[in-house]
């Protein structure tokens, strides 16, 4: 047995190194509200609406609220979740709102209430998503959104923010010119798109194309994960309106995909082989990554060998959204498995 096993059982109660996941989401209870006042009366109302952003951005689901009357009686609780906030003045803030309440809630209580209430938890980890834009506006042709000089892609993010969805957009350097035009976006040619994107390491893809009208905007939008597509086509008022609702349609689908409905009792267990764990390091990493996924409850080491590890992982959800959290990653890539591991899970550890 090789030297690094020795004191492994101990490392698995202090495991603290950090990993490599496709992104991990630290905000997601958290939420930044906007109060004219210091009174407790103001805080308390903005207490209840930031419970309400964060359940969402846990669960992903806009409707999330309207949908289960027993989660939404208990915002008027929202202060006994409360683990932490804190007043700022923002520059130039209107009275109405002079200023920002920071609230962070306790996690374990907030997905205690969610599994109480039969709520779907998405979790922290989620798909990276690159969005490129096209805008068209009255007095100007059509052409590629560049994040260095236009304000749309803040507006974006920080629409994104608010449902804990990571985004990033194209340099818009000479790679990305050389590779992709205006007419690819806004005709939404996925292949050339996806060719271009390969370079950012991108779990999902967001093409859009936006057009202003004078009282009206306009746009079509197409999200790309793996090979699953989805479309829709967006008007509002104003830009913040299309960017919500863009937000939402793609919160709600990853939802859809990823969200685990959990329970406080172990639903599956499973046997998980992965291959490649070959230093300390590698160990204690893996550890950490799966005790963070979603739908585990537990999960402990059963055999170690030369480069391999045997665990026993508990599930309060089911096999299948297990793996499709793992698919978001890069660590953890699927292997076949062999006759003697037949109904287990194979992995290779990648770095």
């Amino acid at each position: 047995m090789r030297s690094w096993f020795q004191g492994i059982f101990a490392l698995l109660l202090t495991i603290a190194s950090p990993l490599l996941y496709a992104v991990q989401v630290h905000s997601i209870y958290q939420a930044e509200i906007p109060v004219a006042t210091q009174s407790d009366e103001d805080k308390l109302q903005a207490e209840q609406d930031a419970l309400a952003e964060v359940l969402i951005k846990i669960s992903g689901n806009s409707h999330l609220l309207e949908n289960n009357p027993n989660l939404s009686s208990n915002l008027k609780n929202a202060d006994n979740f409360v683990e932490d906030y804190s007043y700022s003045t923002p520059a130039g803030a209107p009275k109405s709102a002079r200023y920002l309440l920071f609230v962070r809630f306790d996690d374990e209580s907030v997905n205690r209430l969610l599994h109480e209430t039969g709520a779907p938890v998405w979790g922290l980890y989620r798909p990276l998503v690159l969005v490129w834009l096209a805008l068209q506006t009255p007095n100007h042709a059509a052409d590629i959104i560049d994040p260095a000089t236009s304000d749309l892609p803040k507006l974006l993010k920080k629409t994104a923010k608010h449902r804990g969805l990571p985004v990033i957009f194209p340099m818009m350097d000479v790679t990305d010119l050389t590779h992709v035009s205006v007419n690819d976006i806004s005709e939404q040619s996925i292949m050339h798109v996806q060719q271009a994107s390969a370079r950012y390491a991108s779990n999902a893809i967001l093409v859009g194309k936006i057009t202003q009208n004078p009282n009206l905007f306009t746009s079509h939008w197409q999200l790309v994960l793996g090979t699953d597509h989805w479309s829709w086509d967006i008007s509002g008022k104003t830009m913040q309106d299309v960017m919500t609702s863009v937000v939402a349609n793609v919160t709600d689908t990853f939802a859809t995909h990823y969200g685990v409905l959990m329970s406080n009792t172990v639903q599956s267990q499973l046997t998980m082989i992965v291959v490649g764990v070959k230093q300390q390091k590698d160990f204690v990493r893996l550890m950490k990554y799966i005790q963070h996924l979603a739908p585990v409850a537990t999960v402990q080491l059963k055999t170690i060998t030369e480069d391999e590890v045997t665990l026993d992982v508990s599930l309060s959800g089911k096999r299948e959204a297990f793996m499709q959290t793992i698919a978001l990653g890069k660590n953890l890539q699927p292997i076949s498995v062999d006759k003697r591991a037949e109904g287990s899970l194979a992995y290779k550890w990648v770095q």
